[in-house]
């Protein structure tokens, strides 16, 4: 079990560290993601909302979990 704890620790960075540079050397600044995303995405997603000011989106989901394509052509139509 603490094997399984650390590799889910080791991922959770490997996360922080992959969208945060995206946003530091790529110049990200906005993000599109949904609030069924996993949470190590949300709260990574959320600091870097505030403490690099991007633009953060939530699209829409449908009843069964897919993603509302019309929510999603929306959000990348009005925020270029």
């Amino acid at each position: 079990m603490v094997m399984v704890t650390q590799l889910m620790m080791i991922l959770m960075v490997m996360i922080y560290l992959i969208i945060k540079n995206a946003v530091k050397s790529l110049g990200v600044k906005h993000i599109i993601t949904s609030k069924l995303e996993h949470h190590a995405v949300l709260n990574v997603v959320e600091e870097l909302e505030d403490t690099y000011n991007i633009k953060v989106s939530y699209v829409k989901t449908k009843a069964d979990g897919t993603t509302d394509y019309n929510d999603l052509e929306h959000i990348l139509k009005t925020h270029n």
